[in-house]
């Protein structure tokens, strides 16, 4: 029965931390159309595709946020760091 509840409280862990994950696009998202320093976008491109790679659920989160623009815009701007088009490229 041990093995049965712990089973239960990982996977509603899982599922909270899937949640603030998919709540986090947004504001990842944000971060790569208002923010003006390079590194922060950088940070934030990173942080998404790793959330993105995570499970579908978390992909289609980043699709739908519309970051696949964004993070194009950051690519091709006029002046963006080395650093912040390797992160969009990943």
């Amino acid at each position: 029965m041990v093995k049965k509840a712990e089973f239960l409280n990982v996977s509603v862990l899982k599922y909270h931390d899937a949640v603030d994950d998919i709540q986090g696009v947004v504001m990842l998202s944000l971060a790569l159309a208002e923010e003006p320093e390079d590194h922060i976008q950088a940070a934030a491109a990173w942080s998404l595709g790793q959330i993105g790679r995570h499970t579908p659920e978390h992909s289609k989160a980043v699709a739908q946020a519309n970051v696949f623009p964004r993070l194009l815009q950051c690519y091709t701007r006029t002046g963006a760091s080395e650093d912040l088009q390797t992160k969009v490229s990943y």
